[in-house]
């Protein structure tokens, strides 16, 4: 029983059972795999196993023991059951030493005795043993033992043989397919292990194994006939979970090195190449196995009828990248004749329409586009058609069976190599327009001869497409020359369908035609007005670019610019038709003013007055368009936001004579609708606006809220620099009023801002801070009244500002920088002070603390600046800055002690930093330093009860020793 479970060894054990030297040696010469546990477990129970101890130290040995092989225990009588043994174990430990110890020189005649047991038989049954248990390193010394040089070829194919069997590995097969073996091979042996290798199950391997026999001595030996039978082998192999003959190449590459591959009859390569196509279905194995064989001497030599054979065999299996590959490597294909090469170009016509249809009908599909490059149908034809004989071809019956069998991916490629009479093109367009195979005729257009055809044929086969609205072929025919010798009135009735059927790319080119330019003013007329009726935009511009336009009657182009804008037509082609009204001077002089009106209003309406200006240029315009009139139309365009036509009315001349109170009247209407392109338009002709009509602009724009008319007006109009300072005040207060920051700070950057009264602007101050409007208070500090202002009013504004706590510390820091702060009296700084401090606006105290009033504090005014309450909600540069002040470093011990010990005394869950802070500095003062002992021993209790810092209880110790040793009173 191979591998036996150790509980039921021991219950055989417990039984009395027990195996001897014979049973055990005979069990390893079958290879029963795990029989040194049989041993093991006997060591384990501490049963006696009646066997040699040579044999339990053999079973029982693992890697990394050493054992001490000796000639009394290693006998002639046993040594091979000790290899058989050793060998056919799991671990290789016992196996490679007892070999080593069989291999040391040694003179004694034991030794020899042992090295007689050695015999090849014995070395061939250790070695299938070792490859069946993958022993390479036991491998390797069993083929260092001289009794190898012994071995039989059918020996040596045996053992390579079982290397190739399922689960050997690669490293095991490189050992074996090397010397001393592999040159013990002969030609019959090698082959026959070639073609084991070849059904190993990885394809890997299988590569692997035929690579390294036909490396060896006895493959080159190899006979043709026996390498054609390789070869054929190789073609059907498969390995593993691959699709079959995915590896067919890897085999056949190393076969085809040998020389009696190189000696292969053009026979048996034709024979190969057969069987390539037809037992390999994997399509990229398939043609590298093709390639590799056409690499074969014998390949260029085989005979037209064999080479036709097997070109004809690979179109029929549509192996066309095979085909292809012959065509470029067999310099035979030259002689192939005109009839072969027909049937070979009649076999890919029958094959294209089935590969059309599997491509999803792509009349255009080339073999360029396919990814693989498996389909190269078009390349083949391009190969045979190069041939010398190719030139006998006859093409017609060709191109008409590609045709009948909708061979559609290879005609155009077939009408461009075979040269088609012109007789014979016309036949077969005129077919394809008659069976409406439109697609046939466009691709039949790809022929030579189509550039021959003559214009009677042309224009019927044009006909017959642009009546079907077939574009593609009606494009592809206006292409050809004979398209540049149209009459007149065969362009005129094509322009005339291709309207009707709006093919615009046929439209375009029949445009450009010569033809096209000789139609009459009458013809001309119809097609435009055709085109304009069905939004042929493109046709209608191109149309009115011709030489007979300018001959059509100045009513006709009226009524088709009408048309075209109530139509919606595009710019370009409004702006084409315009031209035609304009473009000379007597038709600007015939155009009247009720015309003008109307298209200018119409234009108007449909936002479409700039490809009309050009009708603002005529002297019906000039005429038409006084001050009065322009200003109506501008008024109306800026009501109906239409800010295309105010642009271009503005720019006129008698825009800027328009009155001051219409100007007026338009920008209001322009600040109602809220654009900003449309009021920067109209502010070149408001440069002459009075200052009241512009202060009434802006109090609109005010109004309505809109920030941007504000900016625009006080920026672009040069007036709003004349407004005098009461305007502006009104119009800041109106703006602080609604909370629009932007539109005051835009005011306050008038010059008329600078003419305002200091108590004016201190009521625009006042005004913000109380309505908490943070953007216009840089800018009124900047202004000159604004360093105007008395120390009582900033002062007054100062504590509206810490009352309201109106934007944070910036309104209060913009009043501190004014030079009226300067003069605050101490008074004044001691009372904002704390209220500062009680508002937390901690910027502020740091520039209180900088004025000179502050540095006039007392020491009374110091405290109440320092208390708790004040300094609360205050950061460090705060509170340093408070601690600096010279009434602080005035302050008696007593009331700094007192300060301490409120302080600490202070009821509350955690000691705020500000707690901290403050302690540290008041204990920094210098009267800290005069504080008695007995007081500063309680603030250390204080200080140890409520948790302080260390940083205050190691200051608090400096105090209390510096206190003890100063002198009592």
């Amino acid at each position: 029983m191979p591998c036996m479970p150790a509980d039921v060894i021991e219950a055989v054990l417990d039984t009395g059972a027990r195996m001897d030297m014979q049973q055990l040696a005979a069990a390893a010469r079958c290879r029963v795999l795990g029989l040194e546990a049989w041993v093991k477990v006997c060591k384990t129970m501490r049963v006696k196993s009646g066997l040699p101890a040579v044999v339990e130290s053999v079973c029982t040995a693992v890697a990394g023991d050493r054992l001490s092989f000796s000639s009394r225990q290693v006998t002639a009588a046993n040594v091979q059951d000790l290899l058989h043994i050793a060998v056919n174990k799991s671990d290789t430990t016992a196996a490679t030493q007892l070999l080593t110890f069989l291999r040391l020189p040694r003179s004694s005649q034991g030794h020899a005795a042992l090295l007689q047991q050695l015999t090849p038989a014995l070395l061939l049954h250790l070695l299938c043993t070792a490859v069946e248990r993958q022993h390479v390193c036991v491998v390797e010394q069993l083929l260092r033992l001289p009794a190898v040089q012994q071995l039989q070829p059918a020996d040596v194919a045996a053992v390579i043989q079982a290397a190739l069997t399922p689960g050997r590995s690669m490293v095991m097969l490189t050992a074996l397919c090397k010397p001393p073996l592999s040159p013990l091979l002969d030609a019959a042996n090698c082959e026959s292990s070639i073609a084991a290798a070849m059904l190993a199950n990885s394809a890997s391997v299988a590569h692997h194994g035929v690579a390294l026999l036909c490396s060896c001595a006895a493959a080159r030996a190899l006979q043709p006939a026996a390498l054609a039978r390789l070869l054929a082998a190789a073609l059907t192999a498969y390995g593993g979970d691959a699709l079959k003959g995915y590896c067919s190449h890897m085999l056949v590459l190393p076969l085809l090195g040998l020389p009696g591959a190189q000696a292969l009859p053009a026979a048996s390569v034709a024979a190969l190449l057969r069987q390539a196509l037809s037992c390999v279905s994997h399509p990229l194995s398939r043609l590298e196995s093709f390639r590799f064989l056409l690499s074969l001497p014998a390949a260029g030599s085989m005979d037209q009828a064999t080479l036709a054979g097997v070109l004809q065999a690979t179109l029929q299996d549509a192996a066309y990248p095979a085909a292809l590959a012959m065509c470029e490597q067999l310099s035979g294909m030259q002689l192939l004749d005109a009839a072969t090469i027909s049937s070979l170009l009649q076999t890919i016509i029958q094959q294209s329409g089935s590969i059309s249809y599997a491509l999803g009908g792509d009349l255009d599909a080339d073999a360029d586009g396919d990814p693989e490059g498996l389909v190269a149908d078009v390349p083949v034809i391009n190969k045979l058609c190069e041939l010398p004989a190719a030139a006998l071809l006859d093409p017609e019956p060709l191109i008409r069976q590609a045709v009948q069998l909708r061979a559609l991916r290879v005609l155009p490629c077939l009408c461009r190599q075979l040269q088609l009479s012109v007789s014979s093109l016309t036949a077969m367009l005129q077919s394809a327009a008659h069976d409406k195979e439109y697609g046939v005729l466009k691709l039949l257009l790809a022929s030579a001869a189509a550039q021959q055809l003559s214009r009677e044929s042309l224009a019927q086969l044009l006909e017959c497409t642009v009546e079907a609205a077939e574009e593609d072929a009606a494009v592809a025919l206006l292409q050809l020359p004979a398209a540049q010798q149209l009459e007149v009135g065969t362009a005129a009735a094509l322009l005339d369908c291709a309207v009707k059927q709006q093919c615009c790319r046929v439209c375009s080119l029949l445009v450009k035609l010569p033809a096209a330019a000789q139609l009459s003013p009458q013809q001309l007329a119809g097609l435009l007005q055709a085109a304009v009726a069905r939004q042929l935009h493109n046709l209608a511009e191109q149309l009115c670019l011709l030489p007979p336009a300018m001959q059509l009657e100045l009513q006709f182009v009226a009524e088709q610019l009408t048309a075209a804008l109530e139509l919606g037509a595009s710019c370009d082609c409004v702006e084409a038709i315009c031209g035609l009204l304009v473009a000379d001077h007597q038709r600007q002089q015939a155009l009247t003013a009720e015309s003008l009106d109307a298209l200018l209003q119409l234009a108007m309406q449909r936002r479409q007055l700039r490809p009309v200006a050009l009708l603002l240029c005529t002297p019906a315009a000039v005429q038409q368009l006084s001050p009065q009139r322009l200003q109506a139309l501008l008024l109306h365009a800026t009501q109906q936001h239409n800010d295309n036509s105010v642009e271009i009315l503005s720019q006129m001349a008698a825009a800027h004579s328009i009155s001051h109170e219409g100007v007026e009247q338009i920008m209001t209407a322009a600040i109602r609708v809220g654009c900003c392109g449309m009021l920067m338009d109209l502010c070149e002709l408001a440069e002459t606006l009075p200052a009241d009509a512009v202060c009434r602009l802006l109090r609109t724009a005010l109004n309505l809220q809109w920030t941007e008319g504000v900016e625009v007006l006080s920026v672009h109009l040069q007036a709003a620099e004349e407004l005098p300072g009461c305007s502006v005040q009104q119009l800041l207060e109106s703006a602080i009023q609604q909370l629009d920051g932007e539109a005051a700070v835009y005011l306050l950057g008038l010059k008329g801002a600078q003419e305002l009264q200091p108590q004016q602007l201190l009521q625009l101050l006042q005004l913000a801070l109380r309505l908490r409007l943070a953007e216009p208070l840089d800018a009124m500090c900047r202004l000159q009244p604004a360093w105007l202002l008395s120390a009582s009013q900033i002062e007054e504004t100062l504590d509206l500002a810490l009352r309201m706590r109106a934007c944070g510390d910036q309104a209060v820091v913009r009043l501190l920088d004014l030079p009226g702060a300067q003069q605050l009296s101490s008074s004044s700084v001691s009372l904002l002070l704390q209220q500062a401090g009680q508002h937390g606006a901690k910027q502020a105290v740091v520039r209180l603390c900088e004025l000179p009033g502050a540095q006039h504090l007392g020491p009374d005014a110091a405290a109440a600046a320092l208390s708790f309450g004040v300094v609360e909600q205050l950061d460090s540069p705060a509170i340093v800055a408070l601690s600096g002040l010279p009434g602080a470093q005035q302050l008696p011990a007593s009331a700094v002690a007192g300060m301490l010990r409120s302080l600490m005394r202070r009821d509350s869950y955690s000691v705020p930093a500000s707690t901290t802070l403050l302690a540290q500095q008041l204990l920094q003062l210098p009267a800290a330093a005069g504080i008695p002992a007995d007081e500063v021993t309680e603030l250390l209790q204080l200080g140890s009860q409520r948790k302080m810092s260390a940083e205050v209880m190691q200051q608090l110790f400096t105090l209390h020793a510096a206190a003890m040793r100063r002198p009592h009173a």
